[in-house]
């Protein structure tokens, strides 16, 4: 059985084929001593280039669970390492195999299905609320898509931060795709626990930055004793600044430069309305801007660097946090994968 791969997904393909393969190394469909498809022979039927089933491959030798032996082919391992752990008792794997065959013979479902469905009516029968774990690499992070998910699921959402040296509770996680890689390495075992999201900018800090850009521009509006001739002489020395760089300048601080570089790709189209552009800057401490020199110019913290500041600097009218949100579409797949059922709004009357 192989998984179709999702070419509009943010998770690369090799990643996809090396999951849709530990799979079914996992559950027995491949069975151990047995060969992989030849690379080009794989990529074909996949439909890709025959490097990312290369690296697909590779993916799953580091983890143990096969071996690359040249000319001979890849063959699952004798006994996977990062499965051995984990392997289900003869009783357990005995009734496995008789839900699987059954659920094939009676009602034509492939594992993929079988699972959904399995994970649909648990949410139809559990007796108390369901719980999930955020793993984010800040606690401010991790509260913030806690917010986010129990405000659309009526579920409880416990925080996680990967700075921790011990293993996520037991139970359903959820994690963003920045960190797949870490994840799957610190905890192989744990990836049919976890639903991988993606993240994008608040879209609201367009609307806060450009009203404050806006109100800037817009400041000797609110004078009218000033003459006709003071103005445009003003709106003159504005247009000045604005073509030096010293006026609507946004300012993105981060502690690491090829962190900065990737949030900047990120903020550009979500900023492009505002006609600015976004200036990056390292820095060592995240107050070292605060206050702005110049009162054309806003700052924008990402979301470690926006920790860093007191209640003081934050509260500063230039001083605006980058926050990231769960993708729509992700958010309602979380759901289906759980099984989890919508949260009721319920309007109290004073």
């Amino acid at each position: 059985m192989k998984l179709e791969l999702d070419s509009d997904s943010p998770t690369p393909l090799y990643h996809q084929i090396a999951e849709s393969l530990r799979y079914r190394i996992g559950t027995g469909a491949l069975e151990p001593g047995s060969t992989l498809p030849p690379v080009r022979t794989a990529a074909a039927d996949w439909g890709v280039n025959f490097h990312t089933v290369r690296r697909a491959y590779r993916v799953l030798a580091d983890d143990g669970l096969v071996e690359i032996d040249g000319p001979r082919g890849t063959r699952v391992t004798a006994s996977p390492a990062k499965l051995r752990a984990h392997s289900p008792s003869p009783a357990l794997a005995a009734f496995l195999g008789r839900t699987l065959r059954e659920a094939v013979e009676e009602f034509s479902l492939t594992v993929d299905q079988l699972t959904q469905h399995l994970r649909a009516f648990r949410g139809t029968t559990r007796t108390s609320q369901a719980s999930v774990s955020i793993l984010e690499c800040s606690e401010a992070q991790c509260q913030a898509h806690a917010a986010e998910v129990e405000s659309r699921w009526d579920v409880r959402a416990e925080t996680f931060c990967l700075s921790r040296s011990d293993e996520p509770p037991e139970g359903d996680l959820i994690a963003t795709y920045f960190h797949f890689n870490e994840i799957r390495r610190r905890w192989p075992h744990r990836l049919n626990d976890l639903q991988f999201v993606a993240i994008h900018p608040d879209p609201a800090l367009s609307e806060r930055l450009g009203r404050a850009l806006a109100e800037g521009l817009l400041e000797h509006r609110d004078e009218p004793r000033r003459s006709e001739k003071r103005r445009r002489h003003e709106g003159r020395g504005r247009e000045s600044r604005r073509k030096s760089g010293s006026a609507r300048r946004v300012v993105l601080c981060e502690f690491d430069a090829g962190q900065a570089q990737s949030v900047a790709t990120d903020l550009h189209p979500l900023l492009a309305s505002t006609g600015v552009e976004i200036e990056t800057r390292v820095v060592e401490r995240a107050n070292e801007l605060l206050p702005a020199s110049d009162p054309g110019t806003h700052l924008v913290f990402t979301p470690r660097a926006w920790a860093k500041l007191t209640a003081e600097e934050q509260a500063l009218p230039e001083a605006h946090p980058l926050v990231y949100v769960i993708r729509s579409q992700d958010m309602e797949e979380l759901g289906s994968r759980f099984g989890w059922h919508e949260r009721v709004h319920r309007l109290v009357s004073a």
